[in-house]
């Protein structure tokens, strides 16, 4: 698996605009992309968001960064007025509470 992690400083107050822009506009199309896995997005209270798509390869987890980056040059570029910081890589370590199936593994 490999991992990109996306963060953004906001415009003043833009956290929930930046979410529900993306949500709405940013995952539909994601959804779509061979190879992903996860992707989660959070907002803190100050003035931050980050994205973290989770996919099986590089290959599909390039081609989300240059998703993310057309959408938010064209969606975004009034709320997060500069770059995002990205960090990325092959997922080295893995553990869940549950095991390696996740929780629907165990459950009944």
């Amino acid at each position: 698996m490999y991992i990109v992690v996306r963060n953004y400083k906001t415009a003043p107050g833009a956290v929930a605009d930046v979410l529900t822009l993306v949500r709405d506009g940013f995952v539909p199309t994601l959804r779509k992309l061979p190879g992903l896995v996860d992707y989660y997005g959070i907002g803190s209270g100050d003035g931050h968001v980050a994205f973290i798509t989770i996919c099986r390869d590089k290959a599909a987890a390039r081609e989300s960064v240059r998703l993310a980056a057309e959408f938010a040059r064209q969606k975004l570029a009034s709320l997060i007025p500069e770059p995002p910081m990205i960090t990325e890589g092959d997922v080295a370590i893995h553990e869940t509470p549950f095991g390696p199936g996740g929780p629907e593994a165990t459950a009944p």
